[in-house]
């Protein structure tokens, strides 16, 4: 359930996210969800999606799953609380992003130079 909430945004619509949320079944803090697509997934006809269903990036490490919790068409994933860039640990407070849509994980094979 959403509520006109205009302290968020002038036409917003909006609800406060939980702490916590469930994608596929297990526990994710909100500090780790990573929305692949927030309209990935449709719970009503003619789709039917249902919960933890792979909408996203099947098989590989950020494989995503329709999340209800995160958003009402939500395809997510829980980041590890710790992330790997090429493969060596790097603190969320480290991480910089330089191009969002550079790599896509479906062809760029994790560690490709971008």
């Amino acid at each position: 359930e959403a509520y006109c909430s205009y302290d968020v945004g002038v036409n917003a619509c909006a609800r406060c996210a939980p702490a916590n949320v469930t994608i596929n079944g297990n526990p994710c803090s909100m500090r780790h969800v990573v929305t692949v697509d927030p309209d990935g997934c449709n719970p009503a006809a003619p789709d039917n999606d249902p919960e933890g269903m792979v909408c996203a990036n099947d098989g590989t490490p950020q494989e995503a799953y329709c999340s209800y919790d995160v958003g009402v068409n939500a395809c997510a994933r829980c980041a590890p609380a710790t992330p790997t860039i090429n493969g060596n640990p790097c603190s969320l407070q480290q991480v910089v992003i330089v191009a969002k849509w550079d790599c896509l994980p479906w062809a760029d094979p994790e560690g490709m130079v971008c």
